[in-house]
Order: structure tokens, then C-alpha cells, then sequence
């Protein structure tokens, strides 16, 4: 992944200019995997609608909605048991030769330790899981729209993912995280299911000490 990060740093796109991916090549350590052979100016101008979709998103949805995200991400607890259980989940059928990819590919633990890591080091559970249906990603378009209201701190690394990690160690992490978070949401709430446009904010924080009111007796009568 250096000569990937290499060309990332080098790299000055002219028609799409509000990507801003250089930013974290700079603070990647993750290493080039045999099966990553896309760079992420390829994957901008080979789908250029959709990510920008991605980036135009309208400024008012973050600023009226992109707190409720920070909030729900803040939320989630890990329990131990969670991981074993979401280690028992499939894949879906149709990337059932994903797991023949994984097999084949000598690699694929140390890339599923990295990407995880990347993961967890820049809190993308919650938006990986909104981008995600029934434990499998979502086209673009469609994760475009879920996205809409998605801070741009959690956006910018999110493009990162999808664009630079290998499709068969991709698929693997969405399931996962989609289980993790909707196991923690389902045990706090009762309901796995969330979206930014139906969420409740934090109730306000009751005051630990409040004055006395001051009664003034008339004592003249």
C-alpha cells in the first residue's frame, strides 16, 4: 500500500477536487494488498456521479442531522461474546466466492487485521453499518443516499475503505460490523434499526445543583 500512498501523494485530481483523500494517505500505516489494484483517482473517474453524490451531499443535512450520528457512534459498547457470535454469520450467497478468494489468498488475515484496525481507529462502525443491507453492501447510489447526512470527519476515511480495500476483505468487515452494531443498538433499545432522519437527540443533561428560589415574606402586616 506505500506505492499506493505514494501515488495518492502525488496525485492532483482535476475534476474532482473535493475528494480529499491525500489527507489520509499521509497517516495510513496499512500496506498494499496483491488484490488492491485499483488507485483512488481510478476509482473517482470511473464512477464519477456517484462518489459525487457522496461529496456534494447538501450542507444543510450535516449541519441539521450530522450530530445524531456522532451521538449513535458514541453510543455503541462492545460485550464480550459479540465477536464469537458474529463469527458464526455467512456471507451472503451471492459472495459466497469471496470466502474462495479469502482461501487462495495467503494474506487475507494480516488484511483483515489492518482494515479492521482502520476501522475501529476512525469510529467508521456505525457509518459502514447505514451502508450495508442485511450484513451486504450497498450499490453506490444507494449508500450515496444513506450517507447523505454523514459528518465529513467519518465521510472522508469511509471513501478510503471503499475505494482502496479488497473486495473479498471488504465484505467480510461489512458483515461484521453490521451484526456488531446492530446486536448493541437491538440490546439498548429493543430495535437494530436507526437512520439519521428518525433519530431522537441525547436528552439534555439535568443540572447537579440547582439554587433554592428565594421567598421574600412580608413580616410588616
Amino acid at each position: 500500500m506505500e506505492m499506493m500512498i505514494e501515488e495518492a501523494q502525488t496525485y492532483q485530481p482535476s475534476t474532482v477536487r473535493s475528494t480529499n483523500l491525500l489527507g489520509l494517505a499521509k497517516s495510513s500505516r496499512l500496506r498494499r494488498s496483491p488484490h488492491c489494484t485499483g488507485t483512488p483517482q481510478a476509482a473517482i473517474m470511473t464512477d464519477p456521479i456517484s462518489l459525487q453524490r457522496l461529496i456534494c451531499r447538501p450542507p444543510h443535512l450535516q449541519k441539521r442531522l450530522g450530530y445524531l450520528w456522532v451521538e449513535e457512534a458514541e453510543r455503541y459498547q462492545f460485550v464480550d461474546g459479540d465477536d464469537e457470535t458474529v463469527g458464526c454469520a455467512e456471507l451472503a450467497d451471492e459472495l459466497a466466492w469471496h470466502e474462495e478468494v479469502a482461501d487462495d489468498d495467503p494474506e487475507y488475515h494480516q488484511e483483515l487485521v489492518e482494515w479492521t484496525e482502520y476501522v475501529y481507529e476512525h469510529e467508521l462502525l456505525l457509518p459502514i453499518e447505514q451502508s450495508c443491507h442485511d450484513g451486504v453492501l450497498l450499490p453506490t447510489d444507494q449508500r450515496a443516499i444513506r450517507l447523505e447526512s454523514c459528518p465529513e470527519r467519518m465521510l472522508r476515511p469511509l471513501r478510503w475503505f471503499f475505494e482502496l480495500c479488497p473486495a473479498h476483505v471488504k465484505s467480510r468487515i461489512c458483515l461484521d460490523f453490521f451484526l456488531l452494531v446492530r446486536i448493541d443498538r437491538a440490546r439498548r433499545t429493543g430495535s437494530p434499526d436507526w437512520r439519521a432522519d428518525k433519530a431522537t437527540p441525547n436528552p439534555e443533561p439535568h443540572a447537579f445543583f440547582t439554587p433554592p428560589r428565594l421567598k421574600f415574606r412580608n413580616y410588616a402586616r
